[in-house]
């Protein structure tokens, strides 16, 4: 399997909410404001934070599995990183 390449990337964008998706919400309010994750916001900022700025998405099919989302910040200068969550594997560069 390949990494999309930057002409054919599929995104979606996902804006946490409290209500919607509560670990996820509290994970990244939790990462905004403890200083320790390099932020320290305060928890006013952090949520006002969270809900104007969403996350862009990668869209990945892998045959025989199923669907899958990465984080494409994550991806940006980390060559290699990204691998299947099915099995493990590495996703390849794209061609060209």
């Amino acid at each position: 399997m390949r990494i999309n390449p930057p002409d054919k990337i599929e995104t979606i964008e996902v804006v946490l909410s409290e209500e919607r998706f509560p670990a996820a919400y509290m994970a990244k309010l939790r990462e905004l404001t403890d200083p320790s994750y390099g932020c320290g916001l305060s928890e006013d900022e952090a949520r006002k934070h969270i809900a104007s700025t969403p996350f862009v998405l990668e869209i990945y099919y892998q045959l025989g599995y199923g669907l899958f989302a990465v984080e494409s910040e994550a991806l940006e200068g980390a060559p290699g990183a990204l691998v299947s969550p099915y099995n493990g594997e590495p996703l390849e560069e794209p061609e060209g």
